[in-house]
């Protein structure tokens, strides 16, 4: 289906005389009596002298201006500067126009009637003199056939589906956004432009840790940053956290890690991050009086109560410490001997498992705070209390 749609100005037309490449007036002629275009030589120079100028507005070009404030505001302006510029290529790697127009042509032997807009026609006179508008309409049809769009509009179809993919996932219908999510180049310039799309989603780098996408996040984001946009980090933080920790991600640490970075409230991340989100659950169980019992989850409890006891008392550097800290070490004990006691299930073995912790008593390096001996102790006393 033809792309091309134009809107002319709603003002008089007027009759410019003018010779032009006999290649350039045989495209011209060409398209204009294509029955899907349905368009007119005056129509077709006019959209083009649109697409490529940067001081021509009319309706459809106020459209693309709020399309492209809004495909900035998550890419830049070189971004969508190349997006106007993609072209298409012939298998061999060359350009279209090549073998269509020869601006080495003769002149055609005649005057050749083109209707434009008055305001048009006289904005192209001063821009280009009266001289030279065989080589200034050439140079405006070699870059509209080697364009990777038929028509601002086309154009425009493509940004909308760009901003549907970047907010909502959206797989784009448009051709040419299309090469540019799969960074596919064959037919058209694209590469570049894929590349910086998807180092709009930064936080999807491979060689980023948990700890780098939170700093990153905490420095660039504020209130104006998509909420959607949000979600996605928060959703990169819990993955990286647990895949760094090899530990599964409890629903508390969750809520308190997302309230941190985007300096939300617990009932804000509650209701309107966790909804979006898939958090992991915990397997590793064992019987305590006819209970289950995790010890992981013990040790993340008791994290989660010495952050608040350093956020009541206005630690806060050592609040971030803790954090970021393994939720075993936290408790003074190896995390592996903590996953590997919740995974054995006959009591004897756990009963070697529990002693050998126990042993081992305070030896991990972790930080040393007034709290964490407490800490340390309550989870050995629970853990003798299997012994007994």
């Amino acid at each position: 289906m033809s792309m091309f749609r134009t809107v002319l100005r709603n003002e008089d037309m007027d009759r410019k005389q003018l010779k032009l490449t006999k290649s350039t007036f045989e495209y011209l002629s060409d398209e204009a009596s294509d029955s899907v275009r349905s368009v007119t030589r005056g129509m077709l120079l006019y959209e083009m002298a649109m697409m490529f100028s940067d001081s021509l507005t009319d309706e459809i070009e106020e459209k693309e201006e709020r399309v492209n404030e809004r495909l900035e505001s998550h890419t830049d302006t070189s971004f969508r500067c190349g997006v106007d510029s993609v072209k298409v290529r012939n298998e061999d790697g060359s350009f279209p126009s090549q073998s269509i127009i020869d601006p080495n042509d003769d002149l055609t032997d005649s005057l050749i009637n083109i209707y434009l807009p008055v305001s048009v026609q006289e904005h192209l006179e001063d821009e280009w003199g009266q001289r030279y508008w065989a080589e200034k309409v050439d140079d405006l049809v070699i870059d509209y056939i080697d364009s990777a769009f038929e028509s601002r509009y086309d154009r425009y179809q493509c940004k909308e589906d760009l901003i549907a993919y970047i907010e909502d996932d959206e797989y784009p219908d448009h051709e040419v956004a299309r090469s540019i999510v799969e960074g596919s180049a064959n037919r058209y310039t694209t590469s570049d432009l894929h590349s910086v799309l998807e180092e709009d989603k930064w936080w999807l780098a491979g060689d980023l840790s948990y700890n780098d996408i939170i700093d990153r996040a905490e420095e660039e984001f504020d209130s104006n940053t998509p909420l959607e946009t949000k979600i996605d980090v928060a959703a990169e933080i819990l993955d990286r956290h647990a895949e760094q920790r090899e530990m599964e991600m409890p629903r508390k640490l969750a809520v308190s890690l997302i309230t941190k970075v985007f300096n939300v409230s617990e009932s804000y991340v509650e209701n309107e991050y966790l909804p979006q989100i898939e958090l992991p659950d915990y397997s590793g169980e064992d019987e305590e009086d006819g209970e289950s019992i995790d010890y992981m989850e013990r040790c993340l409890n008791a994290k989660e109560q010495l952050v608040k006891f350093l956020e009541d008392n206005n630690r806060e550097s050592d609040k971030d410490k803790i954090e970021r800290m393994n939720a075993a070490n936290v408790c003074m004990v190896e995390k592996d001997d903590i996953e590997e006691l919740d995974g054995l299930e006959e009591q004897e073995a756990r009963n070697e498992k529990i002693q050998e912790i126990i042993d081992k008593g305070s030896k991990s390096n972790t930080f040393v705070l007034q709290q964490q001996s407490s800490i340390h102790m309550e989870l050995i006393e629970n853990l003798s209390s299997e012994l007994e």
